[in-house]
């Protein structure tokens, strides 16, 4: 397909599932007042460890509030999309308009990569205008103050280009692994257990839920050290905790490549690869039954 063409039919499949998005307001707000609850659960817990301990003995340099709540934007931004694009093949399947589209050249990537986008879209605005102030109001709150104590402590304006580039690397990368477990929707179902665990298991090793250094107790000494230069999405939630919650000055662009930049790159290239060898494969064996096992 000329190249013109497809982004023709993308576009039009991505407005697409944003109306039928706004069709479903009320999963709209059920989706912010589940986010809001766990702001909330998150502020009263990491306001309740950091009463009790010292964070030096977290292993990590803020307090765990300020690092759940980072972890909170973080993914508030990607599960959705995640959470969408592994359930599009099956909602189009459910609705019988499958079959339409892709006999009017939207191909099943296109319907995963619109999918994707389109939710990104949403969420991307949700972040924006509703996480993002909701965690200034909680920080202010407390006494933070951006740029100088609290959650947003080390924030400057001079960072947000390469912030804003890190989240689009990470973007990238979910979309990968979106769209490496949806493919398996083109010759099994109910996949959803499967798509959980995945999601599941990024939100544990990212370091949503804790330090990732604690898994060095349990899995070796160094454990936390390869996952934050192997593993995109931790790299990037660790350079978000580094970038923004860490006061001072930062490090040259040098280090931050080396440190960060390059092994996202390189993870995400590998993710690439896997992502788009399975999908091939699968269409392929799809293609010689003659049809996908959900129709």
């Amino acid at each position: 397909m000329h190249p013109f063409h497809y982004a023709k039919v993308l576009k039009g499949a991505v407005k697409r599932n944003l109306q039928v998005d706004l069709n479903y307001k009320f999963q709209l707000v059920t989706d912010v007042i589940d986010m809001l609850l766990i702001i909330v659960a998150f502020t009263v817990l990491g306001a309740f460890v950091d009463d009790a301990a010292d964070p030096g003995e977290l292993g990590i340099d803020y307090g765990l509030q300020g690092f759940l709540l980072m972890g909170v934007l973080f993914w508030a931004l990607y599960q959705r999309a995640y959470d969408d694009t592994v359930a599009a093949l099956p909602e189009e399947a459910s609705r019988g308009t499958i079959g339409f589209l892709v006999t009017n050249n939207v191909s099943l990537s296109t319907l995963l990569l619109a999918r994707n986008i389109a939710s990104m879209v949403k969420t991307l605005l949700t972040t924006l205008f509703i996480v993002l102030p909701v965690l200034l109001v909680v920080d202010l709150a407390q006494g933070g103050m951006p740029g100088q104590r609290g959650l947003f402590a080390g924030f400057g304006l001079g960072d947000l280009p390469l912030i804003v580039g890190v989240f689009l690397l990470i973007w990238v990368f979910m979309l990968m692994v979106s769209l490496l477990v949806a493919s398996l929707n083109i010759v099994s179902k109910r996949i959803t257990p499967f798509a959980n665990m995945v999601v599941t298991a990024l939100k544990v090793l990212s370091g949503y839920y804790f330090p990732i250094e604690a898994l060095d107790g349990y899995l070796g000494t160094g454990v936390s050290i390869w996952l934050k230069t192997h593993i995109p999405i931790i790299t990037g939630l660790v350079f978000l905790r580094d970038m923004v919650l860490v006061p001072g000055p930062k490090p040259g662009f040098d280090v931050l490549w080396a440190t960060y930049l390059e092994p996202m790159l390189v993870g995400i290239f590998v993710t690439g690869v896997v992502a788009g060898l399975l999908y091939k494969y699968l269409e392929r064996k799809a293609q010689s039954w003659g049809t996908l096992e959900f129709y």
